[in-house]
């Protein structure tokens, strides 16, 4: 059985100055992270069982539900 858990999302301003600040003074590690036109957008960082998802905050800008806006995300 996969064990399912709830990650909060962090909305920041810049996610390139998060990801440094909870990798390199906190210690996290950042298992994957979403780019685009060469900026970070969203990631994850995670430390002894703790995980955050760090959120550009413009990705969310304008949208009432928080989610984001189809057209800003990549097709995959």
């Amino acid at each position: 059985m996969t064990d399912w858990f709830a990650r909060p999302v962090l909305h920041v301003a810049d996610v390139e100055a998060s990801l440094r600040f909870y990798v390199e003074r906190l210690g996290f590690t950042s298992p994957w992270r979403f780019d685009k036109d060469g900026k970070g957008c969203v990631a994850e960082v995670d430390r002894q069982g703790c995980a955050l998802i760090l959120a550009d905050t413009q990705l969310f800008s304008g949208h009432r539900s928080g989610a984001f806006e189809p057209g800003k995300m990549a097709r995959g």
